[in-house]
């Protein structure tokens, strides 16, 4: 079983060019980072070195001082030599986003760990190993991924695991009578703390209504939620969130124009519920990358949420900073910030290139850094159809929704149609039931029976 490696390079490259550049961010580093924190062999080679010549020796870290700590350990030409290194000193980052690229690479250290134990459980397991045994390991791996802080003996964890599973989990499960009626959670499985899920889509396909769409249905789940928004107001987000709650259009609900006595009265009843959510939605006008990942952890820290949706990466700007290193420097902050705490959902855009293809690729997100390379999965939203949607109140559009990447379940896709009005997808071309009125609803209720096998497959 393989698995693609976990690991930034340009993350590993900021902390040491930094290291070279800040005595003290080295002093700092080299407390809390072993070898194995990087996954370059170069980059290993070259922290070893760093090591040997700060701890070992008690020099100063220069350049110079350290080509020759490389030079005497035989790897100084297998790094790259002279220009290498000058060209990490060049890609230093400013001290006040150091501490949070020193976490990520703990992160991804964790998650190699994790999941170098897990593949070797398996090939135990196909060897005939006594299954409680290997419980126990799995365990103990999945502790280094999820549970750090929390000491707990070896018997203390094979109990839980083996009477509870492993709890700190979620699942996206889309709620088949919510307002979309795709079962996500059942395709992608659980989703762990410090795991990220990617929502890429161009402008105006749907991406923040399925984003929403999937914050009611956590609401009904009982999940608190945290949501980060660079785009709309927080009046915009839960107008959406009282749309589909409501079974009603958007627009009318965001300029207060609900005439009927029914549909007001149905308004009220979606306030009152979103009103005992632990629901928190907070708007961020041009954030820096530090405001964004300090907004996140504090919806962690202060209310407790499990998940946090951030809508969209793209709009954080760093002055003086390569776009694609940038993107690497906020998905990093951002892992850092949820820790093992949260789950992220992270918004992106489609590459102006990936406009113009008929199914956008994981390669089309755009400005996308590592985005794609260490999300847990990534769903890609597409128009089937050029121009504008009909002018019929509905706001109907064929949609596929690619689960493009999934580390631990299948892929597929699953043609869905974005019905704008309602902010809801819905799988097929078929009409959502509550726009047929009550008794389209009731008939809906009565004869669809939803089984969770037929939800896996509708990524075929």
């Amino acid at each position: 079983m393989d698995f693609k490696p976990i690991w930034c390079e340009d993350i590993e490259k900021y902390v040491l060019g930094a290291c070279l550049f800040d005595g003290d961010l080295l002093d700092h580093a080299i407390r809390v980072l072993s070898v194995d924190a990087f996954y370059s062999s170069a980059h290993r080679d070259i922290w070893q070195a760093t090591i040997d010549l700060v701890l070992g020796h008690g020099r100063t870290m220069d350049i110079p001082a350290l080509g020759d700590e490389l030079k005497a350990q035989g790897t100084y030409e297998r790094c790259g030599g002279a220009a290498y290194l000058w060209q990490l000193y060049e890609a230093s980052i400013a001290p006040a986003d150091f501490p949070a690229h020193v976490e990520a690479l703990l992160d991804f250290q964790r998650r190699r760990a994790f999941f170098l134990e897990q593949r070797s459980v398996l090939d135990d397991l196909v060897e005939g190993r006594p299954s409680a045994e290997l419980a126990a390991r799995a365990q103990d791996a999945a502790g280094r991924l999820v549970g750090q802080g929390k000491e707990q003996s070896v018997s203390e964890v094979v109990d839980e695991l083996l009477s509870d599973g492993v709890q700190d989990h979620i699942m996206l499960s889309c709620a088949p009578f919510g307002p979309t009626g795709i079962d996500i959670g059942a395709t992608i499985g659980p989703l762990f703390p410090g795991q990220y899920v990617v929502v890429a889509a161009y402008t105006s396909t749907g991406k923040t209504a399925f984003l929403s769409s999937l914050v009611t249905s956590m609401c009904y789940d009982g999940i608190p939620v945290g949501w980060v928004s660079l785009e709309n107001s927080p009046q915009e987000c839960v107008a959406r969130i009282e749309a589909q709650h409501a079974r009603l259009p958007t627009i009318p609900i965001l300029l207060r124009q609900v005439r009927s006595e029914e549909k007001r009265r149905a308004l009220e009843r979606a306030a009152e519920w979103i009103r005992a959510q632990r629901l928190w939605i907070r708007r961020l006008y041009g954030p820096s990358e530090t405001d964004l990942a300090q907004a996140v952890r504090q919806m962690i820290q202060q209310h407790g949420v499990k998940v946090v949706l951030v809508d969209f990466v793209q709009k954080v700007r760093t002055p003086g900073r390569n776009r694609n290193l940038e993107i690497s420097g906020v998905v990093s902050s951002l892992i850092a910030a949820a820790g093992s705490d949260a789950t992220l959902l992270l918004a992106s855009q489609i590459s102006r290139e990936g406009m113009k293809e008929e199914r956008p690729r994981l390669w089309h997100l755009r400005d996308s850094g590592v985005i794609e390379n260490e999300a847990r999965a990534v769903m890609i939203l597409s128009r089937q159809t050029k121009g504008e949607p009909p002018r019929d109140g509905t706001g109907k559009q064929p949609i596929l929704l690619d689960l493009a990447k999934n580390t631990l379940g299948p892929t597929g896709e699953c043609p869905a149609t974005l019905w704008g009005a309602w902010s809801c997808l819905w799988p097929g071309d078929a009409t959502p039931p509550w726009t047929l009125g009550p008794g389209g609803m009731a008939a809906y209720l009565r004869d669809k029976e939803f089984d969770e096998r037929e939800q896996v497959e509708v990524f075929g």
